[in-house]
């Protein structure tokens, strides 16, 4: 029983959370490992002389499909209903197991806001811990049965919407805006930022915003995440938080002159 609850671990080749990817150029740069006993997978990342990881609760994955061909390079996508947690090596010693301190995200924010993960393993890799996973947890089995992805948006809604607190009109301060936020709203393309002036913004839905990610790696597929009629609606209502930041000092200046 202790053999079978043993952690494994094994070289990956890609990474990819959206527009962060991460390739493995050298052994090490990228590795898979799997805690059965703990019930968790981890991605984990060479940054330098320091290693930095990704870790994903079993019970936090909402979709899980493997593409697995002989001598092709195996193919791993989870989808995710909560944001996973990131860890940072410290004080590393020769011989001594890592010692992790909880961290900030990596990924450029991401991870954060992304709930789908793309791995790349070399062929012959994954096949055996795949098989073994889905052994250990009969609700990760069931899931690798149903179709991937079964979220509608890629996007945790969460980190987009539900930040009641923050005053949505032109007296917002950057101050005011978690850090994970002004990251991700920072990737709205200038053309998506409406020109008629904006409004206080306090949704009653998670209906997603209308953004078209056509840069987004996952898999083979080409998967059109939210329609045109949504973008146009969205731009037209001006609920835009970048907007906001960007025209701040203008604001500002415009009342002092008055």
């Amino acid at each position: 029983m202790s053999e079978k609850l043993k952690a494994s671990n094994f070289p990956a080749l890609l990474l990819k959370i959206s527009l962060w990817e991460r390739k493995s150029l050298h052994d090490g740069d990228l590795v898979a490992k799997c805690y059965y006993a703990k019930k968790k997978i981890v991605w984990e990342v060479l940054e330098g002389a320091l290693k930095s990881k990704i870790e994903i609760q079993w019970s936090d994955i909402e979709a899980i499909r493997a593409i697995i061909r002989d001598d092709e390079p195996g193919i791993l996508e989870i989808e995710l209903n909560q944001q996973p947690q990131f860890f940072r090596e410290t004080n590393p010693q020769p011989r001594k197991h890592t010692l992790w301190q909880q961290a900030m995200d990596f990924t450029g924010g991401q991870a954060p806001i992304y709930r789908r993960h793309f791995i790349k393993f070399p062929p012959r890799t994954l096949d055996k811990h795949y098989e073994k996973l889905l052994q250990c947890d009969r609700r990760l089995l069931e899931l690798s049965q149903k179709p991937f992805p079964r979220m509608e948006s890629p996007y945790f809604y969460s980190n987009i919407y539900e930040v009641t607190d923050i005053p949505f009109d032109f007296t917002v301060r950057r101050s005011q805006v978690p850090p994970t936020l002004q990251h991700s709203f920072s990737t709205i393309p200038r053309s998506l930022v409406p020109p008629h002036p904006i409004q206080n913004f306090k949704p009653t839905t998670r209906q997603p915003f209308g953004i078209m990610d056509s840069n987004s790696p996952m898999s083979d597929e080409n998967v059109n995440v939210f329609d045109n009629q949504r973008m146009v609606r969205w731009g037209q209502q001006g609920n835009n938080v970048e907007n906001v930041l960007a025209r701040e000092d203008q604001i500002h200046a415009n009342a002092n002159a008055a």
